[in-house]
């Protein structure tokens, strides 16, 4: 349960992690307030048959495992983001996100930088097992906005969260088909991008992008 509006009730910050989570979502938004539709859109799409879904992850954000005993993600002084990630094998992908954590009674920033114990670690496995691309879901704007990377590659990936914001990022896979890199980044204007994709290489020659039924 969450809050569009208004605008002091973190709606993206909250939006963003139930997008990053299975099971029903509901809006808690007050009769004084008018309810923001431009989240209910980031959450939403309409599926072939007409009907309006949540488009959401499968499996549920989880602490990255190389930060599972971090205890400096709060305090009054800039710090590290809160980082969660959930791998979709079907997209050949995940994605992290990222939070403020630090005093809600300060203006202190999250300052944070993806590693490649991240990303691969966002993927659930050991080494990278070809290219993929880093792309910033852009909920905050102040993030880098694209990496690509290989095995054993300098993760360099920066992340500035302000109060109350958070961030996302798409970790996709890079596919060569007919002479050319392509990756799937899934559905940019939704929370969660690679929610409910499935990405399959068909006979070299082509990639064909589904939307899992989530009727």
């Amino acid at each position: 349960m969450f809050a569009t509006a208004p605008e002091e009730k973190w709606p993206t910050y909250h939006a963003f992690l139930r997008a990053l989570s299975p099971g029903p979502t509901l809006v808690s938004d007050t009769p004084d307030v008018t309810t923001d539709q431009s989240i209910i859109d980031r959450l939403t799409s309409r599926v072939k048959g007409g009907a309006v879904r949540v488009v959401k992850t499968d499996t549920p954000a989880t602490a990255l495992p190389g930060r599972w005993f971090w205890d400096n993600l709060q305090g009054p002084a800039d710090g590290p983001a809160m980082l969660a990630y959930v791998n979709i094998p079907a997209a050949h992908g995940s994605i992290i996100g990222a939070w403020n954590c630090r005093s809600a009674t300060t203006q202190s920033w999250a300052k944070d930088q993806l590693s490649l114990q991240d990303v691969e670690e966002s993927l659930e496995v050991d080494n990278l097992d070809g290219e993929y691309v880093l792309w910033s879901i852009g909920l905050a704007g102040r993030s880098d906005k694209y990496q690509l990377i290989g095995p054993g590659a300098k993760v360099d990936f920066k992340i500035q969260l302000a109060r109350a914001e958070c961030e996302g990022v798409i970790i996709a896979k890079v596919w060569e088909v007919g002479g050319k890199k392509l990756a799937v980044l899934g559905m940019l204007d939704k929370y969660a991008p690679l929610g409910q994709l499935k990405v399959t290489k068909e006979k070299c020659e082509y990639l064909r992008s589904s939307e899992i039924d989530i009727s």
